[in-house]
């Protein structure tokens, strides 16, 4: 008896942590809880924001950039301050849990001239994953959107704009992603409860029947 519940115990713990489904989780990064400072890096849980060579950039109002009535904050890679070769420093989002797919990110640029604006993703092992590219005519500053999409885990991405005068004058804002993994479903819960329960139902069967048996010997 108490080896046929032993084994009913096992299968309904077995199940109660194996039956999973795959799940999505998207967030999103709108910068609106950052210090408008200068950063060489901006670290989340999920994903680390930075440039090539620790080259700086800021954090300020997209207002002061884009045409009145637009707020909000954003990544602004231009430093006047910066040379030619700092400010032509590449931007690189790092994904750290390896179970992001898809992402979403919004540029723009100052308008000052025509740039065109670059999107690269690769994966651990530095295969490529997906490219896309948008121009920006001069006087356009804002209104580009990347979607990538892959059936790879995206490691890193690079973003930057080439242009005459301004290389990297583009900002960067609301990065949305999406994270695939294995979610416990309710059910798994439920199971794992009445294991932990039959656990104890039977624990205590057998210290019971342990303890008739030595009473009966006495």
């Amino acid at each position: 008896m108490w080896r046929f519940k032993k084994l009913i115990l096992v299968n309904l713990v077995v199940l109660g942590l194996t039956y999973q489904s795959y799940g999505e989780i998207t967030k999103v990064i709108d910068f609106e809880d950052i210090d408008k400072k200068l950063y060489t890096q901006l670290s989340y849980p999920d994903l680390i924001i930075q440039r090539e060579n620790e080259v700086e950039f800021k954090v300020q109002d997209v207002g002061d950039i884009d045409p009145p009535g637009i707020t909000g904050k954003a990544i602004w890679g231009h430093l006047f301050k910066n040379s030619l070769e700092e400010n032509s420093s590449k931007f690189i989002i790092k994904f750290l849990t390896g179970n992001v797919f898809s992402f979403k990110i919004q540029t723009g640029d100052m308008g000052g001239d025509q740039d065109t604006i670059f999107l690269e993703a690769y994966d651990k092992n530095n295969q490529f994953l997906y490219a896309k590219n948008a121009t920006l005519p001069p006087g356009k500053k804002f209104g580009v959107e990347f979607s990538a999409d892959t059936t790879s885990p995206i490691s890193y991405a690079y973003l930057w704009s080439q242009a005459g005068y301004y290389p990297n004058s583009i900002y960067i804002d609301n990065l949305e992603y999406t994270q695939i993994g294995v979610v416990p479903e309710p059910m798994s819960f439920a199971l794992f409860g009445i294991g932990l329960v039959a656990l104890f139902l039977t624990r205590n069967f057998h210290l019971n029947n342990l303890f008739l048996f030595k009473k009966s010997d006495a």
